[in-house]
């Protein structure tokens, strides 16, 4: 008897586990005619039964799907390419995993007895961490740029001259694999035309020594890959519009493209004067020296960098007033040979902007009464910028490849401003006042390259690679200052006039290298050994005379406004890494240890040299997981450092405005940050609707901030400066305590009904930011609510029409945490 029910209960478990057994469907879709594999097919595994349980898929650069963890059933199978006639075919899985071997699809001007498919084209699809979108699924009209389209196009947001993609900035854009106008998405989506533009891929793209070893460095940016229509990839085609209207306003533009076979030449011009700027992050020399600086309000921040300050940390967006733009630029693209491909962009910008400004702002003191102060400015600035871009790749056998990418820019830039400001307790207490004129001309260049060489043993996973980096800058400016100041209260009838000229002079040269090797371990397993290391040298030079009343020359130095440093920053970092990846989850994990060197020196006007060793464990991760081919969990954790820069470091007051005085600090220390970035996607493929959800965190140790100081009576800050009352001093400080989190979410459906895709965005954002004011420690809180709808109709093929709504709303608080020694904010 129990023999029976053991004989009874075996044979019920091994009927249970062969009926719960999970199989593979594949097969390969290839053309008829030419016997070649079709890419981008669209297949459908269809369940009769449970229609919500279908699957889809696309086949790959060999024409193949694959469908894995299949229950045994009946199915149908459905295949579709356009220019195609789609097939239906039974599939019945039994026994085992099922290969239906070769399916051939015909073009559609042959005639055929089996079934035609049609149907609407599927909105996207999901090819591992890549969202593709089909061109055909987002209706435009016939005169549409492919910036026109990619705003259809849920979770991506196009405003003021940037494009975002799933929360992020798009920070390069490519056609077809190929760079296209080197980092300037919004140059590359207005040249294309969209009737070219098949599909849409948006993901991360890692470094190319990234992308060759497997492992994430942590140089991933958001890239949107423009795939074209075959029969649009030969020919010539452009873009030409212009305008004409009230108060002399007028628009004027276009682009010429020549695609022949591998080679593309892409030429365009703009030229207007309502506030389009088509910039980049390279385009505006002297923004950093002008457009952030202070210009006498007090509590900004302090004045900004010294005249002439790098622009790199600037992120370029619409500017103030009213600019009048020329741009040109012109795109090449090849493939030279077998194993040559080369891409090359030329950039020019000249611009004219002009705006005129009224400030009032009020602060709360902690004492009886409050501080006022009103600005009424008015400014003009002239820039020119040449950019250069270069991508040379050499692949010498299929063991060895070599990729140079210099890169060079040109800038010279005029900047005028005159300032009206006063200080005053109430209307009737003016506490001080100052009329001044500033004049800024700055001249410079960036030049930079990457060398990389990659090498691929025999062993598949085992790699060496090896990157050289140079990166070399200039700076040079000549500035003119003329003010008139008045103070009342303790110094009452006190006056003071300045006529002042200054010089600045920067160079910063970095040269990197890092060296990496890679092991496999096991089939699914790889190891890596990373060796990186730089070193950078920033030179600063600043010179400011009083002008002889009796000469008329500017040959009064002063040396409080003067000085001459040189910053050194070496750095050397040892790293290991573990990889796993199968076929629904990859991870990366790793650490470095990495010792830093910070030397600076002062020159003049008194010498000094402080010395900074840092030592740091910076820990790495990065986890992308499949729930299954239409939901995706990506999470990557990262650490970094970033050095003081040199104007931040330099401890030369800055008087550009006499109310609002700033200086460096040579004690400062690098920044230690924290990021957490999680992503997740679901894509329903068959229904065309999406989600997206983004969240991200850091936070920043020894973060820079800044000190400000209000002087509430004359007071001496230094040997012969006097920081008079109401006025300000501001310096930056190294500060813990600073956070930074948002989070995106996007949904989009169609509406089938209207012929309208809905996208709809949300998301919050929140900063913590730490500061120093009169000594006291406080955080500023802003919290942000971002909310939008993109309504994308094609009510015909003659009306098209998209409508977009963004709002946000932001919320500021701010709190005192501690009091602090007054001598933090400066000393002598």
């Amino acid at each position: 008897m129990r023999f029976r029910l053991i004989l009874l209960l075996t044979i019920n478990l091994l009927s249970y586990f062969s009926f719960s057994q999970e199989f593979t469907v594949s097969g390969k879709v290839i053309d008829s005619a030419e016997s070649r594999a079709l890419e981008g097919a669209h297949v459908f595994l269809l369940n009769p039964d449970a229609p919500e349980n279908s699957r889809y898929d696309v086949t790959d650069r060999d024409g193949i799907f694959s469908f894995r963890n299949v229950l045994p059933r009946n199915y149908q199978l459905k295949v579709s390419y356009v220019g195609y006639t789609g097939r239906i075919r039974a599939v019945k899985v039994e026994e085992g995993s099922l290969d239906i071997g070769n399916i051939l699809l015909k073009a559609e001007t042959q005639s055929l007895d089996e079934l035609k498919v049609t149907g609407q084209v599927p909105a996207a699809t999901v090819k591992g961490d890549t969202l593709q979108f089909n061109a055909d699924a987002y209706k435009t009209n016939p005169d549409a740029s492919a910036e026109d389209l990619v705003k259809k196009l849920p979770g991506v947001i196009v405003e003021d001259g940037k494009v975002e993609a799933q929360g992020e900035e798009v920070k390069k854009v490519l056609v077809d694999g190929r760079e296209f106008f080197g980092n300037d998405p919004s140059t590359a989506l207005k040249t294309l035309p969209a009737e070219v533009v098949e599909k849409i891929e948006i993901f991360d793209k890692l470094s190319d020594q990234a992308e060759f070893t497997g492992f994430d460095d942590g140089n991933s940016v958001k890239t949107m890959n423009i795939i074209m229509r075959p029969e649009k990839r030969n020919g010539t085609f452009g873009r030409f519009f212009g305008g004409y209207g009230t108060d002399d306003r007028y628009t004027a533009g276009g682009n010429l493209n020549f695609f022949k076979d591998t080679r593309r030449i892409s030429i365009l011009g703009l030229s207007n004067n309502i506030n389009e700027q088509n910039f980049a992050q390279e385009d505006l020399l002297g923004v950093m020296s002008s457009g952030s600086r202070s210009r006498g309000m007090p509590g900004s921040g302090g004045g900004g960098p010294m005249p002439g300050g790098g622009t790199r940390d600037f992120m370029v967006g619409p500017q103030n007033g009213n600019t009048v733009t020329h741009s040109a630029g012109i795109n090449y693209s090849d493939q030279w040979g077998e194993k040559i491909e080369v891409t090359a962009s030329y950039f020019f910008n000249k611009t004219h902007n002009t705006t005129k400004e009224y400030l009032s702002r009020e602060y709360i003191n902690t004492g009886d009464s409050n501080q006022f102060y009103d600005e009424i400015s008015s400014s003009t600035t002239d820039n020119f910028n040449h950019r250069f871009n270069v991508r040379f790749k050499y692949e010498i056998d299929s063991f060895n490849s070599i990729i140079i990418t210099p890169r060079l820019s040109l800038q010279a830039n005029d900047y005028n401003s005159d300032v009206a400001g006063d200080n005053y307790i109430h209307p009737g207490e003016i506490m001080s006042n100052t009329l001044n004129t500033y004049d800024d001309e700055s001249s410079g260049f960036n030049f930079s390259n990457d060398l990389l060489y990659r090498h691929a043993f025999r062993k598949k996973g085992r790699t060496v690679s090896l990157n050289i980096g140079t990166d070399i800058g200039k700076t040079s400016s000549t500035t003119f200052l003329k003010a008139e100041n008045n103070y009342f209260g303790e110094s009452s009838g006190r006056s003071d006039t300045i006529d002042q000229k200054g010089s600045y002079d920067s160079q910063s040269e970095t040269w990197s290298a890092s060296l990496m090797y890679t092991e496999p371990i096991k089939e699914k397993s790889q190891v890596y050994v990373n060796l990186r290391s730089s070193y950078t040298i920033n030179n600063s030079d600043k010179n400011t005379g009083d002008k002889d009343a009796l000469t008329g020359e500017y040959n009064i130095l002063d040396t409080l406004l003067s000085g001459k440093f040189d910053n050194e920053y070496f750095k050397n970092s040892l790293g290991a890494g573990y990889r796993y990846n199968n076929e629904k989850m990859f991870l990366t994990v790793g650490i470095s240890v990495q010792r830093s060197d910070l030397t600076s020196k002062t020159i003049f006007p008194v010498e000094s040299e402080i010395e900074q060793p840092f030592t740091n464990i910076l820990p790495n991760a990065v986890l992308n997981y499949k729930f299954s081919r239409i939901s995706n969990l990506r999470v990557h954790y990262r650490t970094s450092t970033r050095e003081p820069s040199v104007t931040q470091l330099q401890a030369v007051i800055d008087n550009s405005n006499p109310l609002s005085l700033s200086t460096g600090n040579p004690d400062l220390k690098q920044e230690y940050t924290n990021t957490l970035m999680g992503r997740y996607s679901l894509t329903r493929i068959m229904r065309s609707k999406f989600f997206f959800v983004m969240l991200f965190v850091r936070n920043t140790v020894n973060y820079i901030g800044s000190s400000t100081y209000t002087a509430e009576r004359d007071i001496m800050i230094s040997d012969g400066v006097i920081l008079y009352r109401g006025s300000q001093l501001t310096r930056p400080v190294n500060l813990d305590g600073y956070w930074n989190g948002r989070t995106f979410i996007t949904y989009g459906l169609p509406v089938s009904k209207i012929k309208t895709n809905i996208n709809l965005n949300t998301g919050i954002s929140y900063t913590r930011t730490p500061g120093i004011i009169n000594g006291e420690k406080n955080f500023s809180d802003t919290w942000g609510l971002n909310q939008g709808i993109v309504l994308a109709s094609n009510i015909s093929e003659k009306i098209d029409f998209t409508v977009s709504y963004n709002a946000t709303y932001n919320i500021v608080e701010n709190t005192i945490q501690e009091q602090l020694d007054n001598n933090y904010f400066y000393h002598n």
